[in-house]
C-alpha cells in the first residue's frame, strides 16, 4: 500500500513539475517578494555610534599602505586601516588571515553615494550586501589565530597562489574569483574588448570544471548518478571558496538542479529549471537581483537556453559565433545601463578569445596551481593573450557610446528580442534595431542645455552640453596633488578621478569633447587631462595666455602630433574671454569665460585673485546669472566689489569635503550672505547640474 502511495505521489509530483505555469507563478511571487524586501522595507543597522568591534575576517586585501577588511561582527562591516610603517606591513602580511578573530577600534562612517550622476554608487553597492557602515580603523588587535576548516583551506589556497611569481593574477582569478592580483589596466582592456566575462567565474567555468570531474570519475568506473552527486558536491564547495559570488551561486544552483533533474528523470524543461533557479535565489537573497554579475549571468544563460535549438551545427566556429551573438544581444541593456558603451567588435573577439581562455588559459591556471613550476609557461601564454588583447583595444571604430537606457526601454528591447527568437518574422528584428537607434540618437532631440559642475573633490571640472547635443565643452578636468611615496606604500590598484567623469559623459550621450579648456596649469584643474585624452576623443585644447607650465607642456609633448588642434576654440556658443592679460602668475593667468546660452549667462573664473577681478570689472561692464567662484571660495578671491558688480543670482563653489585649505573661506561666505547671493557647494550638494531651456532653468543635484 505504501509503495503504491509513494508511486502515486511521485507521479503527481512529476505532473506538477512539468507544468509550465508553476514556474511563471513562482517567478511572479519572487518578483513581489523582491519589491517588498528591497523597496518597501528599509533595512537598518544594529550600530549607531560604537567605536569598538570584535569579529571574524571574511576577506581582506593589503595594497601598498592600505589594509581593507571585511569583518563579520554583529553585522557585516567594511573596515580600512592606514599602515604606518613597513615593519607594521610585514607583521600584518604574516598575521592577518581569513577566519581569524580581531578587535578593531575606529569610527563608523556612512558610505558615500556617487556624487557624479550615473556612476558607481558605493553606498548602494554595500547596502545591497547588507553593509551599512564603513570603519576607519585607528587600532587593530588580533584576538585569536584559530580558524575553522573552511577558512584554513582557503588560506592555504591563497597562500599557494601568492607564492607564484608571475601567474598569480590569472590563477587567483580562475581559482578564487579574485582579480586582486590581475593588473587593473589589463582587465579594463579585456572589458573594453567585450571579453571581461571570460574572467568572471560563472557557468562556463562551472561546466568545464564539472566536465573534468565527471570525466575523471567515469575513468575510475563510478556510476553515473554517483558521478553527478560527487560533481554537485565539488561545485557547491567551489562556490563556497569564491564566497558564493552571485554568478557562481547562480551557476552552481543551476548545475545542481539540472543534474537532479537527470538523476530523478523528472524531465523538467531546462528553461523552467533556470526560472526555478532565479526564483530560489531571490527568495534566499532578494538583493541579488541588483548584482550586475547575477544580471549578466542569468540573462545571458536565459538567452542561450531559449536559443539552444540554434546551436545545432557541426562547425565549431559557427557555433561559437551564434553563442557569442546571443550572449551579446541579451547583455546589451545591462551594458548600456552600467557602462554606456557597446563594442560590436566583441563578437569577433569572442571567436578568438573564448577557445583560448576556455581551453588554454583557464585549464593552465588550474594546472599551475597544482604544479607551480609551470608558472613561467603560464606567464608566457598570458603575455601573448594580453598583447593580442591590447592590439584589439586600439580598434575603436566598432565601439559605440549610448546614453543610459531606462528600464522601460530595456523591457521593450527584451520583449522584441524574445519574440525574434521564438518567431522568425523580420519585423521583430527591425524593432530591435530601431530601439537601439532611438537609444543612441534620442539626445539629439533634447533642446535643453546642460551645465554640470562636477564633484571632483578639491578641484574644478565643468561640463557644458549644448542644446541638441551639438557641442560639448569641458572646462578643467579636476585632479589630485600626489605626494612622494616609498616603495612599500605604492598601491597596485589605482583609480583615475576622471574615469567617473568619462562614464558620466557617456551616460548622457557624449561621445567626444569638442573643446577642452584648461584655465591654468595647476594639478587640481588639469591633473586628469592626460587620462581623459588617452581614453576619449578631444578635438581642441585651449590653454590660457600665460607661460606654459610643466603640466601643460606634458600635454603638448604627447598630443601635438595627434589629430588635435591647440588654442583654436571652435564653438557655436556665445563665449567671451575676459582675462587676456599676462600676470606671470599661474592663478591670475587663469582663463575667465562668460558663456551665454538662451540669454542665461555663466561666468567661470578659474583661480583668479581679487586684483584680476578688479581689472576685469574695470575693463568690462556686465552682469551674470551664475558665477563659479574663483579658487574654490578662497579668501584671495570673490571680493564684495566684484560680486556686487557682476550681480549673480547664484554662486557655485567647487571644493572638496574636509579639504586641508578650509575652502570655502568664512570671509567669502560672509560676502555671499551680505550681498544676499544664493550659493551651492559641491562639498554639500555633490555634482550640481543647471538645465537651461528657452524659457526656464532649473537645478539638479547628486548629493553625497
Amino acid at each position: 500500500m505504501s509503495v503504491a502511495l509513494d508511486n502515486q505521489f511521485l507521479i503527481t509530483l512529476r505532473k506538477i513539475l512539468l507544468c509550465n505555469w508553476l514556474y511563471y507563478i513562482l517567478c511572479l511571487i519572487a518578483l513581489g517578494y523582491f519589491l517588498i524586501a528591497t523597496v518597501l522595507l528599509e533595512q537598518s543597522s544594529v550600530y549607531t555610534n560604537e567605536t569598538e568591534f570584535i569579529g571574524t575576517i571574511t576577506n581582506y586585501r593589503i595594497d601598498g599602505n592600505i589594509l581593507n577588511i571585511d569583518l563579520k561582527a554583529d553585522e557585516k562591516l567594511k573596515a580600512t586601516y592606514l599602515i604606518r610603517t613597513e615593519e607594521e606591513k610585514d607583521y600584518l602580511e604574516n598575521n592577518i588571515k581569513l577566519g581569524i578573530k580581531i578587535k578593531i577600534i575606529g569610527s563608523l562612517e556612512l558610505p558615500l553615494n556617487n556624487t557624479i550622476p550615473n556612476t558607481f554608487n558605493y553606498r548602494k553597492f554595500l547596502y545591497n550586501q547588507q553593509i551599512f557602515w564603513t570603519v576607519r580603523i585607528s587600532n587593530l588587535e588580533i584576538i585569536s589565530h584559530q580558524t575553522n576548516i573552511f577558512f584554513t583551506i582557503k588560506n592555504s589556497i591563497q597562500s599557494r597562489v601568492e607564492r607564484l611569481e608571475k601567474g598569480s593574477g590569472y590563477v587567483s582569478t580562475f581559482i578564487l574569483g579574485d582579480r586582486t592580483y590581475l593588473d587593473a589596466e589589463t582587465f579594463r582592456n579585456y572589458q573594453q574588448n567585450g571579453i571581461g566575462h571570460l574572467f568572471a567565474l560563472s557557468g562556463m567555468h562551472i561546466n568545464l570544471f564539472a566536465a573534468l570531474i565527471i570525466f575523471l570519475l567515469k575513468k575510475i568506473k563510478i556510476g553515473e548518478n554517483k558521478r553527478y552527486l560527487i560533481a554537485i558536491s565539488f561545485i557547491l564547495s567551489y562556490a563556497a571558496l569564491t564566497n558564493f559570488t552571485a554568478s557562481m551561486l547562480r551557476a552552481g544552483l543551476f548545475f545542481t538542479l539540472l543534474k537532479l533533474n537527470t538523476i530523478f528523470f523528472t524531465h523538467v524543461k531546462t528553461i523552467n529549471i533556470l526560472l526555478l533557479t532565479g526564483a530560489m535565489l531571490t527568495f534566499i537573497n532578494p538583493f541579488i537581483l541588483y548584482n550586475i554579475g547575477f544580471q549578466y549571468s542569468f540573462t545571458v544563460t536565459f538567452g542561450l537556453v531559449l536559443s539552444s535549438n540554434k546551436f545545432k551545427t557541426k562547425n565549431y566556429f559557427n557555433k561559437i559565433f551564434i553563442i557569442s551573438l546571443i550572449a551579446f544581444l541579451f547583455s546589451i541593456p545591462i551594458s548600456l545601463n552600467n557602462f554606456y558603451e557597446i563594442n560590436f567588435f566583441a563578437l569577433i573577439n569572442n571567436l578568438f578569445f573564448v577557445p583560448i581562455v576556455s581551453f588554454i588559459l583557464y585549464p593552465l591556471s588550474l594546472i599551475v596551481f597544482i604544479f607551480p613550476f609551470l608558472d613561467n609557461f603560464l606567464a608566457l601564454i598570458a603575455r601573448i593573450v594580453e598583447s593580442i588583447n591590447n592590439l584589439a583595444t586600439n580598434i575603436h571604430i566598432f565601439s559605440v557610446i549610448f546614453p543610459k537606457m531606462p528600464l522601460y526601454m530595456a523591457l521593450i528591447y527584451y520583449f522584441f528580442l524574445i519574440l525574434s527568437i521564438k518567431n522568425k518574422k523580420l519585423i521583430f528584428k527591425i524593432m530591435i534595431v530601431l530601439i537601439l537607434i532611438w537609444s543612441k540618437y534620442k539626445v539629439y532631440l533634447d533642446s535643453t542645455a546642460h551645465i554640470c559642475f562636477l564633484d571632483v573633490g578639491q578641484g574644478n571640472s565643468v561640463i557644458i552640453r549644448a542644446p541638441h547635443n551639438k557641442e560639448t565643452i569641458m572646462v578643467d578636468t579636476g585632479g589630485r596633488f600626489s605626494f612622494p611615496r616609498e616603495e612599500w606604500q605604492k598601491r597596485r590598484r589605482t583609480f583615475n578621478l576622471s574615469d567617473n567623469t568619462l562614464l558620466f559623459l557617456k551616460s548622457i550621450g557624449i561621445s567626444k569633447i569638442d573643446n577642452l579648456v584648461l584655465t591654468h596649469g595647476h594639478e587640481d584643474h588639469l591633473g586628469e587631462a592626460l587620462n581623459i585624452l588617452s581614453k576619449f576623443r578631444v578635438d581642441n585644447i585651449i590653454f590660457n595666455h600665460g607661460d606654459i607650465n610643466p603640466g601643460e607642456q606634458a600635454i603638448i609633448d604627447k598630443y601635438s602630433h595627434k589629430n588635435i588642434t591647440f588654442n583654436q576654440i571652435n564653438s557655436n556658443m556665445n563665449i567671451i574671454s575676459l582675462n587676456n592679460n599676462i600676470y606671470n602668475d599661474e592663478n591670475d593667468d587663469s582663463l575667465v569665460l562668460l558663456i551665454t546660452i538662451y540669454n542665461y549667462s555663466i561666468l567661470l573664473t578659474g583661480d583668479i585673485t581679487k586684483r584680476v577681478e578688479e581689472d576685469i570689472i574695470s575693463q568690462s561692464e556686465f552682469t551674470t546669472n551664475l558665477v563659479l567662484l574663483a579658487h574654490h571660495g578662497s579668501r584671495t578671491s570673490s571680493s564684495p566689489l566684484f560680486l556686487s558688480k557682476i550681480n549673480p543670482d547664484i554662486a557655485i563653489i567647487s571644493a572638496g569635503r574636509n579639504n586641508m585649505y578650509n575652502h570655502p573661506n568664512r570671509q567669502t561666505m560672509e560676502t555671499l550672505y551680505n550681498l544676499k547671493i544664493n550659493y551651492y557647494s559641491t562639498q554639500n550638494e555633490g555634482t550640481i547640474c543647471l538645465h537651461i531651456s528657452y524659457d526656464a532653468h532649473n537645478f539638479s543635484f547628486q548629493r553625497p
